[in-house]
């Protein structure tokens, strides 16, 4: 038991720090999208903005894939969703309430309800299933996006899908697997995220007030 749980933390910290970049790739770019739409020269169309544009969506995709590996030797959590399914007390309210309470200053009552919020009010374990639907769920627009990945940025495939995914198919894929990572968090790690989004504590937008060529 405890080298199952040591193994399933472990692999979720992998999980959330893999997410963490994911989130925070996506995040910068949408911001300089933004003020690339808002600037009415640049916006015209460049070499280098599509550069950056296709980096940005191969490096998620990539990510998309690795988070969501088949594969027994991987962090995804498609993995980890299968080890806490046969490992089903890792997921008890007996087993968070004693992990919420060390060292927290909480009360078991703050404990119970608290794991009320996440798993349902008086039961007695997180129901993996349910989160193993959602990640069925999202499966159509996985294949999809596979099948891109598969054919056009892990390898070089000589007949190509004209069925090409969109942006907003990866967007999902991310969010959904945000919000289920999230579930799993709060019930394996005792631990609450708001966003997995970090909130950039410095004005990282000055570097886009000045030129960037000097002029000599």
């Amino acid at each position: 038991m405890v080298d199952s749980e040591r193994n399933c933390l472990n692999m979720l910290e992998s999980i959330e720090n893999s997410l963490t970049l994911l989130f925070s790739s996506r995040y910068f770019y949408r911001e300089f999208i933004e003020i690339i739409d808002g600037h009415p020269v640049l916006r015209q169309g460049n070499h280098f903005l599509t550069w950056i544009a296709n980096n940005y969506l191969f490096s998620a995709s990539m990510s998309l894939r690795r988070l969501l590996d088949r594969r027994r030797d991987t962090n995804s959590i498609i993995q980890l969703i299968n080890a806490l399914k046969q490992n089903k007390d890792l997921l008890s309210r007996k087993r968070y309430v004693r992990k919420f309470l060390e060292g927290s200053g909480f009360t078991i009552d703050d404990a119970n309800y608290f794991f009320d919020r996440i798993a349902g009010r008086g039961v007695s374990h997180f129901d993996i299933t349910g989160t193993d639907i959602g990640m069925r769920k999202i499966e159509n627009k996985w294949n999809r996006l596979k099948t891109y990945i598969d054919e056009r940025i892990a390898h070089e495939s000589r007949s190509k899908t004209k069925d090409l995914p969109m942006v907003s198919d990866l967007d999902e894929c991310i969010d959904r697997l945000g919000e289920i990572a999230k579930s799993i968090i709060e019930v394996l790690a005792c631990k609450s995220i708001e966003s997995f989004t970090p909130e950039i504590q410095y004005p990282w937008k000055e570097i886009f007030n000045f030129p960037w060529i000097q002029q000599i």
